[in-house]
């Protein structure tokens, strides 16, 4: 039996601290478990300011071309989850086949909406859209018969999205662009070239970053494709690494991580880092220090330059697995565990402090025994994510920006929230109170030029943002 794990975690976390001599991680009897002898996994997270909420996506490869899919969540940081079966493919082999269907991938945008791409078992070519606004309980077809295999899609709000299918060749991407929630896709005209016929979008949602209007994604042959518009335009960058993905702690700030060109992965001393300052306009190689992993690198957001790094080495038959973590941008990394017999596949943490790891394999105790294998960890180790319940929030942007008048929260209002605006002299032009549900606000009042946004919490948190208001 196989399984295919797909994870969203909706992540805006704080700081890390100490090293943990022993294993840091758990298992939860509490999580439900899909692994499957003989499981492969790959994760995918999506970066959203909302505590507690997480995404699972499971495949279990049931035998002689059956397949199982399931959607997991929790909204509490894993005190209760929910389990839905959301699809059952044949392909060949006996059974019914049930829906018929196979799950591609998810994406969740926070703890109601997410999406889910699947596509009949029979290999006839048709791929469809599911989306809920309520949790996995409420999956339903939003687009019966999608314009493309679709590998992906990203979700910036609940109306506006792109997706990624296959490229054709040595021509451009194919990227797909919705302003209705994925009821209709529209290719996206402008789309940078496909470097090479073998390129391809990473086979992860591990790999891609997304803050406000801005998302990059890596490729396989190593490019770095960003748009900071919601889609609407693209550029692209060769990392020259054996990419592994991309993170950010905010829209400038980031790190693309892999392995050096050809080394092949999980192969000591061959991890690599790359850093961004511009919001990956450029990319400068980073001279490391300590026990960097690159396999798995998570961005603790609202920190100033706290990343968390993981992975393994092959060991003949055995596994050297470590997770480490940096405070300076990513050039000194501290252990916190190392010599762990566990195939690591991706971190994740959430901005209540939890951080998650998804497991491939556990060598721990020799040779797998299904019973003790366990496909999603939490981490348990002393005093690593303490500070991050009381690190301060991950400023939140608003959008687009520059902006003709309208422009949006990236989350709605809890109804405390204070906004006001200011120019660049400290003269105050707009105070708005918001309420509970607010999710845009209205500048076009204001003539065009360069403001000052100040949103102020219930809680007395503060945070300001440049905002350009341009002409109609």
């Amino acid at each position: 039996m196989k399984i295919r794990i797909l994870l969203a975690g909706l992540c805006a976390v704080g700081a890390l601290s100490t090293a943990s001599a022993q294993t840091p991680w758990a298992v939860d009897p509490s999580i439900p478990n899909l692994y499957a002898p003989g499981n492969y996994l790959f994760m995918t997270m999506s970066s959203a300011p909302q505590p507690g909420a997480f995404w699972m996506m499971g495949e279990i490869f049931t035998g002689r071309g059956s397949y199982n899919s399931y959607v997991v969540r929790t909204t509490n940081d894993g005190q209760n989850w929910e389990k839905l079966w959301v699809a059952s493919g044949n392909t060949g082999g006996i059974g019914s086949g049930g829906s018929g269907y196979r799950a591609r991938n998810l994406y969740a945008l926070d703890a109601d909406n997410a999406w889910l791409i699947d596509y009949e078992a029979a290999a006839t070519g048709r791929y469809r859209l599911l989306k809920t606004s309520s949790g996995p309980q409420n999956f339903s077809v939003i687009a019966p018969t999608l314009p493309a295999a679709f590998n992906q899609v990203f979700f910036f709000d609940a109306t506006t999205g792109v997706a990624v299918a296959p490229s054709a060749g040595n021509g451009t991407w194919q990227l797909y662009r919705t302003t209705d929630a994925g009821a209709t896709w529209a290719l996206i005209s402008n789309a940078p070239q496909v470097g090479s016929a073998a390129d391809a979008l990473l086979n992860s949602n591990a790999t891609f970053a997304r803050l406000g209007s801005n998302l990059w994604f890596g490729t396989a042959n190593g490019a770095i494709l960003h748009t900071a518009d919601r889609g609407l335009t693209w550029t692209s960058q060769n990392s020259g690494l054996q990419l592994s993905g991309v993170t950010f702690r905010d829209a400038q700030h980031g790190l693309a991580y892999g392995f050096a060109p050809g080394s092949g992965e999980k192969m000591s001393k061959t991890d690599r880092l790359l850093r961004t300052t511009d919001g990956g306009l450029t990319w400068a190689p980073v001279t490391t220090q300590g026990p960097l992993r690159a396999l798995t690198v998570a961005a603790i957001p609202g920190t100033a330059g706290t990343y968390i790094s993981g992975g393994y080495y092959w060991l003949q038959n055995d596994r050297d697995a470590a997770l480490s973590f940096s405070t300076d941008e990513g050039t000194t990394w501290q252990a916190i565990a190392t010599g762990e017999k566990i195939d690591y596949r991706q971190l994740s943490a959430s901005n209540s402090g939890q951080i998650w790891l998804s497991v491939d394999t556990d060598l721990t105790n020799g040779p797998v025994v299904v019973s003790e294998q366990r496909s999603l960890r939490r981490y348990a180790g002393p005093a690593l994510v303490m500070a991050a319940k009381q690190a301060k929030p991950a400023a939140p942007a608003l959008y687009p920006n520059p902006t003709t008048g309208i422009v949006r929260l990236p989350t709605p209002a809890t109804g405390t929230e204070t906004v006001r605006i200011s120019d660049l002299a400290g003269r105050m032009q707009q105070t708005v109170p918001l309420t509970r549900g607010q999710q845009q606000l209205d500048l076009s009042g204001q003539a065009a030029g360069i403001y000052q946004v100040e949103l102020t919490t219930g809680q007395g948190q503060r945070y300001t943002q440049k905002l350009v208001r341009t002409a109609p």
